[in-house]
């Protein structure tokens, strides 16, 4: 109530102010040569003093910051399709917020998996072979022991045992 009454005294000193200095001058010769130079007339209203209430709108500038603010980080990279909150959105933990494109996900998905079976092929495929030479290993260290094979022939086979070994390392 006190901010409005302080608010109608600076109106009615506005006011009179105004009335004033519209009135004030010497006859008119000098109010004519002042409206010629600038070229515009003051314009002035008198209205009766009155109570009542006036509207309390006013504009400041400024930034506003909220109490309470969370930094969203996304644990994967992906267009953003669709938003599900706005600004000011009261959340809690485990709502939805915005729904990310998996196509491009998805699809590298699929690729991964593809290569996994494609690592495990090649995986069994290794354990096979090294089975084979491995058996063929000990046949030839048999023949060596009793002196029916060639030292290349044993210096071969155990080139192609650390070669599947490696191979199956590999996969």
């Amino acid at each position: 109530m006190k901010e409005l009454k302080n608010l109608t005294k600076y109106i009615i000193t506005a006011v009179f102010l105004i009335g004033i200095t519209a009135c004030s001058g010497d006859g008119g010769e000098y109010s004519n040569q002042q409206q010629n130079q600038s070229g515009v007339i003051p314009s002035v209203e008198a209205v009766q003093a009155r109570y009542g209430s006036l509207p309390l709108v006013e504009r400041f500038s400024g930034n506003v910051r909220s109490e309470n603010q969370v930094a969203l980080y996304p644990e994967i990279s992906s267009v953003v399709q669709e938003v599900y909150v706005q600004n000011g959105d009261f959340v809690k933990r485990g709502d939805p917020i915005v729904k990310l494109n998996t196509g491009i996900l998805e699809k590298q998905l699929q690729q991964a998996e593809a290569n996994f079976k494609i690592s495990n092929a090649q995986l069994k495929q290794a354990q096979a072979q090294f089975n084979e030479i491995q058996s063929e290993y000990r046949r030839v260290k048999q023949l060596e022991e009793k002196d029916l094979t060639s030292e290349a022939e044993v210096d071969q086979i155990e080139g192609q045992l650390l070669s599947a070994e490696a191979d199956v390392e590999l996969g």
